[in-house]
């Protein structure tokens, strides 16, 4: 798919921290959802732009949802992901810059694993306060970003890609 000239934009991004101190401690004081989608945007423009063909990749804080259906997507032989997307033949409307390509982002969680096994290791409590550490082996923990994403083609009116990603960064957290 060549892709020069044309644009991608970032639907607003929800995310879920299981520890709000694994991303302070290692990205900065303040806010840890702004700290970390500030983390995430940079690096990403930052990635497309060594790695794609785009002219200009944006993100938006405003996307009209209004013609938007709950949509399943098979991403493995027993594994669904659910996604809330606009319908065939709609046009995906943001609060500004037009994206020939809308990436929507869903469900993403940033959390701390076990090296070895690459189990979650903090477990936080019902009410989000506090929480405990499990797992172990004498390994360094790793922060993971997990999300479900749709690539939605402005100009066809129509998913091109779907998918889930689970990585690790490389982080040796306190």
């Amino acid at each position: 798919m060549r892709n020069e000239g044309k644009t991608l934009v970032v639907a607003e991004l929800d995310l879920f921290i299981g520890n709000p101190k694994d991303v302070t401690d290692d990205l900065g004081e303040g806010n840890p959802k702004k700290i970390y989608h500030d983390y995430f945007e940079f690096n990403f423009i930052g990635k497309m732009a060594q790695l794609s063909t785009f002219e200009e990749v944006a993100f938006t804080k405003v996307i009209n949802r209004d013609d938007f259906s709950a949509s399943v997507f098979d991403v493995a032989k027993k594994e669904k992901i659910y996604m809330s997307i606009p319908d065939d033949g709609q046009v995906a409307k943001t609060d500004s810059v037009y994206g020939d390509f809308v990436l929507f982002i869903e469900d993403y969680q940033v959390y701390r694993t076990d090296a070895v096994s690459q189990t979650q290791s903090f477990v936080s409590n019902a009410n989000g306060m506090g929480g405990s550490w499990v797992g172990g082996g004498g390994s360094f923990p790793k922060l993971c970003h997990q999300f479900n994403f749709v690539l939605w083609d402005n100009n066809q009116k129509r998913v091109v890609s779907f998918g889930k990603v689970d990585s690790p960064t490389t982080f040796a957290l306190e």
